[in-house]
């Protein structure tokens, strides 16, 4: 488990912030102005996102259910069908401590951001020229199993496409929740957000598909090679191999206060 903030670094924030204040000496009116914005924290927490590299926080079950129903709105039994999840990956050997939702903070951008993350193949500096849409993720909840599926290795990528949508109806996932194989961003947050939890990557040897593909229509995918997080292309999409699989991603998304 990632340990939390510190009471020390808590008195070092005030400090810091305290010393900013200082040096700015702004006046009583300007100060005040600023500390009553409603937008003050949530810039700040912004701030500190970005420079943390914190998008990613894991969530129990429990956390996952009353974060859909604070921000998609979602009454509580309809919330608690997304941790049918659980039942899956307990069928699958994930126990149940392990964590598999996270809160997705918005602005993060797989290119600049997911290599602060957690350890990727030379920093992903070999696809900062790719051509793939790379967008900032929105404010919602990822949950997925942290062992690809097995079924899905040996099929090509329509076949691949209808092992999840079997996956959904099986498990009884509501129809509102989005089920896919999950683009780049999300699975490589999701895979180093788990490293980073519990020091095991969860791709058991294979590489996995993404939902994101280039302008040449190269499906971007993923695997766990020699410490690191590696990023590569697939164009064939109606091959099939016995090294690649996918992850099985869901995703609910935040709505606007």
């Amino acid at each position: 488990m990632t340990a939390k903030i510190t009471s020390r670094q808590k008195e070092q924030a005030k400090k810091l912030v305290g010393d900013a204040l200082t040096s700015l000496n702004p006046s009583k009116a300007s100060a005040q102005c600023v500390l009553a914005s409603k937008d003050f924290q949530t810039r700040f927490k912004r701030l500190f996102i970005e420079m943390s590299g914190e998008y990613y926080t894991l969530f129990s079950d429990d956390e996952a259910i009353a974060w859909a129903v604070k921000y998609a709105k979602k009454p509580k039994a309809e919330a608690r069908q997304i941790v049918n999840v659980r039942q899956q990956a307990r069928m699958l050997g994930v126990a149940d401590a392990v964590r598999i939702h996270a809160e997705v903070q918005p602005g993060c951008l797989f290119k600049r951001d997911i290599p602060q993350m957690g350890p990727t193949w030379e920093e992903f500096k070999h696809l900062q020229n790719w051509n793939f849409a790379d967008p900032p993720t929105e404010h919602c909840l990822v949950s997925w199993i942290p062992v690809p599926l097995a079924s899905s290795v040996n099929k090509n990528t329509p076949e691949q496409m209808a092992e999840v949508a079997t996956f959904k109806t099986n498990i009884g996932l509501p129809a509102w929740y989005e089920v896919s194989f999950g683009n780049v961003n999300y699975v490589a947050g999701l895979a180093l957000a788990h490293f980073k939890a519990t020091g095991q990557d969860p791709f058991n040897g294979l590489w996995v598909r993404t939902d994101t593909c280039d302008a040449d229509g190269c499906r971007l995918k993923l695997c766990w090679s020699r410490g690191r997080l590696r990023c590569g292309g697939w164009y064939w999409g109606e091959d099939r191999d016995s090294g690649l699989a996918v992850f099985v991603v869901g995703v609910v998304r935040a709505l606007g206060r």
